[in-house]
């Protein structure tokens, strides 16, 4: 009883501190993003024209490929933390002519021997942004590419616990365009840890379980 009143009591003095989330939104450059697929070059940075400010870009060789914006190396490593929270972002494609909009893939994660696809509910908007939230809990993931079989809770966390690539698609068209992304953001989860300033509310509790568990100490020992 004593030790879980002591235990209680130092939860009561610390909050929830959370993990750094991992966000890009290219105010001055790039941020080590890079493009893969048919491209008629590398992935540039446009300062203005964003949701808002800066966003990078790339435009479209039109060679048969489909088109990826790849994530640095800070959204690689452990990521075992973003699990059960969303990856977030902008995508804007310009073209001109008809729609003519194909399948794909449009996130791949990779990690830990696995290749994880999901398929977005729509296309981003032709000259106009479109904010997505993806969910990093199985449902929409699939194994290998949108074809495959659903993936598994372990599938996910086992690909975020050693994640080695993660991509957008860039792409939706059968056809010459430029597509722009602007604020990733991936989430972590929070994690207990100490928080200055955790509030009034916590600091009461647990000052008061440490003061119960002494008075019930003296009384016993009286």
């Amino acid at each position: 009883m004593r030790k879980a009143l002591i235990v209680a009591s130092i939860f009561g003095l610390f909050g929830t501190a959370a993990q750094a989330d991992i966000i890009s939104t290219f105010a001055t450059d790039t941020q080590g993003w890079t493009v893969v697929g048919d491209q008629a070059g590398p992935v540039t940075w446009v300062s203005s024209g964003g949701n808002p400010g800066g966003y990078v870009s790339v435009t479209d060789s039109v060679m048969g490929g489909v088109l990826y914006f790849v994530a640095p190396n800070a959204y690689l490593g452990n990521q075992s933390g973003a699990y059960g929270t969303a990856l977030t972002f902008n995508l804007i494609q310009r073209y001109s002519g008809s729609d003519s909009q194909f399948n794909a893939d449009d996130l791949v994660l990779k990690g830990s021997g696995l290749t994880l696809a999901y398929d977005l509910a729509d296309n981003p908007s032709n000259g106009i942004w479109t904010f997505y939230s993806v969910s990093l809990m199985p449902g929409g993931w699939h194994r290998d590419s949108i074809g495959g079989p659903l993936a598994s809770q372990q599938d996910l966390q086992l690909v975020l616990s050693n994640l080695t690539a993660l991509q957008i698609r860039a792409e939706y068209r059968d056809g010459a365009d430029t597509d722009g992304l602007d604020n990733v953001l991936l989430r972590a989860a929070a994690v207990p840890g100490p928080i200055v300033g955790a509030g009034l509310p916590g600091l009461v509790m647990g000052l008061g379980g440490l003061l119960l568990w002494r008075r019930r100490n003296q009384a016993v020992v009286a």
